[in-house]
């Protein structure tokens, strides 16, 4: 059983490098899987001492400091857990809004006319 629940809405899988070894923090959140189902975020278990030394990782706490991951001792749906996270990183896919928001902020069309609103 672990101790502790990473929840991630970074697109990449990272491995981060600690003195307790490589520690690899699931990604995937934004993109698409087989089914076509897009999740928000995604769930990885780690030990306390992982847990820890991830603390003590420069680019770790980067992530969730800016929002990407957080900690629980308890595992929750990953659904309700990521409302309150930044939602995509810079390398997330773009959907239909963000090409909307780019076209009323430069005025430049993104889509074809049958596909724009």
């Amino acid at each position: 059983m672990s101790d502790f629940y990473v929840y991630s809405t970074l697109t990449a899988g990272v491995n981060y490098g600690t003195e307790a070894g490589a520690v690899h923090i699931a990604g995937g959140a934004n993109v698409p899987n087989k089914y076509m189902l897009t999740s928000a975020g995604v769930v990885t278990s780690v030990t306390a001492d992982q847990l820890e030394a991830l603390k003590r990782n420069r680019v770790f706490m980067l992530h969730h400091n800016n929002g990407f991951i957080r900690w629980e001792a308890k595992k929750h749906d990953v659904e309700k857990v990521v409302v309150d996270m930044e939602r995509a990183d810079a390398s997330a896919p773009d959907t239909e809004a963000d090409a909307a928001e780019f076209e009323k902020k430069t005025g430049t069309k993104t889509r074809t006319a049958k596909n724009a609103e």
